[in-house]
């Protein structure tokens, strides 16, 4: 067997080719203290300061009125740092709708702040993307 091989299974199968007539579990106790711990996130979670960033999604739906199918538009707004969220129904969609959309959910949040509401310093900065 290779060295460093930590799996009670194998180790198992290649104790009962020697003669072992012990149980598995017995092994699999023995060998926990020797198993390396997998402590590690699978994605570390990425924090933004306050007024960095945004996330806007656009979901539509369909519903049927009557005889005729219809599509419904949902706009959510999402301060990253304070994750305050804005939502807004669109019963269209074209160019204008989500910029509109959009201006008036950060309305609303200045709004919040001038009254005294804690949902961080607004919306975000406008920077120079490095993609652009």
């Amino acid at each position: 067997m290779e060295p460093g091989v930590l799996n009670a299974v194998r180790i198992h199968a290649e104790l009962q080719s020697w003669g072992y007539r012990g149980g598995l579990t017995v092994l699999r106790d023995l060998m926990r203290p020797h198993r390396p711990t997998h402590r590690t996130w699978a994605t570390p979670r990425y924090e933004t300061p306050p007024g960095q960033q945004t996330q806007l999604d656009l979901f539509h739906s369909d519903y049927l009125e009557g005889t005729a199918i219809r599509r419904l538009y949902y706009l959510a707004l999402v301060l990253s740092h304070s994750r305050y969220a804005y939502g807004e129904f669109l019963p269209q969609l074209n160019k204008l709708a989500p910029l509109k959309a959009l201006r008036r959910g950060w309305s609303c949040w200045r709004a919040c702040q001038r009254n005294r509401q804690h949902l961080g310093p607004g919306p975000p900065r406008p920077s120079r993307s490095q993609y652009w």
